[in-house]
């Protein structure tokens, strides 16, 4: 059986890809990603076709650090 999460979270990646493929796969039905990351990758993720994506959050006292929250389609 696989475990099925209601977040996954990660800060200071690279490996973009498996990880969205990856939490795609253990996301419960409901279930969230929640990412920190620069303003670059973000916008380069949020254009990932098989994601929701909420509107990018700015971390406070950052100069371009956000939160990029989504979920699978």
């Amino acid at each position: 059986d696989i475990a099925l999460f209601d977040f996954v979270t990660a800060r200071a990646f690279g490996q973009h890809d498996e990880l969205l493929r990856w939490a795609h796969a253990h996301l419960a039905p409901n279930g969230k990603i929640v990412l920190w990351l620069g303003e670059d990758d973000a916008a380069l993720l949020s254009q990932e076709p098989l994601w929701s994506w909420n509107q990018l959050l700015h971390i406070p006292g950052s100069q371009r650090r956000c939160l990029l929250v989504g979920s699978p389609l």
